[in-house]
């Protein structure tokens, strides 16, 4: 994904196309780089999402040197995506 919403094509790529506008992209940026910072509870029933670890968000925020000015904001974008991310996690893992 190209920054500023313009999404760069793939032929080879079959998977779900999508526009990032740009005032996303940095919430955008820190919700990847957390993609194995999830939170689980595995017992008999499997294996339950539970959230990111707002700790790693919160280090990789400094890592990507975002202004704490805009922690909240991001953070709220970051957040939206996660709980969409936990709908679908949560579907798979009971099945």
């Amino acid at each position: 994904m190209a920054e500023g919403g313009d999404a760069e094509w793939d032929d080879q790529d079959d998977g779900p196309v999508y526009e990032l506008w740009p005032e996303n992209h940095e919430a955008w940026e820190v919700y990847r780089a957390c993609a194995t910072q999830w939170r689980l509870v595995v017992g008999w029933g499997g294996v339950m999402y539970q959230g990111l670890d707002y700790g790693s968000v919160d280090m990789v925020m400094n890592r990507h040197r975002i202004r704490r000015k805009h922690w909240r904001r991001v953070l709220a974008q970051v957040r939206i995506a996660e709980n969409e991310a936990l709908k679908h996690l949560n579907e798979k893992s009971n099945e």
